[in-house]
């Protein structure tokens, strides 16, 4: 499967010219607490700097946040692909994001950014994966060093794998019809012993 890449860089392309390319990375996740989503942006250049995406300012976090993103394959049908990030806890906001949020299954967008090497100018962004986190290793960091994260990432097609309490969640079907509180312990009936007795 080709890539197609929006009119500035194909432009950019046709001219020859030498461009190089950094990663972004965007994971949803929800506050345990509120049940609010958040986020989180990574990218592997230096500094922090905000990018437009599909018409919304994200402001991706840089300078060794983002370790590590081999590059993305695409494969036609329903297979499910993964792809594993690499990111550095050594960042405060890295791991507040995993350790207070619930990354389980949050969407998980890949961009590349191309920028012109003569004049360092941003020349635009393309989607190289969008799925959801899958797994994530989250150990913790030995005596004097720094723990590494790996985030194990999805495409869109597992979503066609998940049971459905995992598809039609309870806070789901009570955004869609209030007081309905027929899922509520969806996710509990596998563990729950029942008396049929009486």
């Amino acid at each position: 499967m080709t890539a197609v890449f929006p009119t500035a860089i194909q432009n950019k392309l046709s001219t020859g010219e030498a461009i190089q390319t950094e990663v972004l990375f965007h994971i949803v996740g929800r506050n345990r607490t509120t049940g609010a989503p958040e986020t989180l942006s990574l990218w592997t250049g230096e500094g922090d700097r905000v990018f437009n995406v599909g018409g919304v300012n994200r402001t991706y976090l840089g300078g060794g946040a983002l370790i590590d993103v081999p590059p993305v394959t695409y494969e036609a049908g329903l297979a499910i692909n993964y792809v594993p990030v690499t990111i550095s806890a050594a960042f405060a906001p890295v791991r507040t994001a995993f350790f207070t949020h619930d990354m389980k299954f949050g969407g998980v967008e890949i961009h590349v950014a191309v920028f012109a090497v003569e004049t360092g100018l941003f020349v635009g962004l393309w989607r190289a994966f969008k799925g959801s986190e899958s797994e994530s290793d989250l150990p913790r960091a030995s005596v004097g060093g720094d723990a590494v994260y790996e985030i194990k990432c999805a495409t869109s097609a597992r979503l066609l794998t998940l049971p459905s309490n995992e598809t039609i969640s309870d806070s789901t079907m009570m955004e869609s019809n209030p007081g309905d509180g027929f899922r509520k312990f969806a996710t509990q009936v596998a563990s729950v012993r029942a008396n049929w007795r009486g």
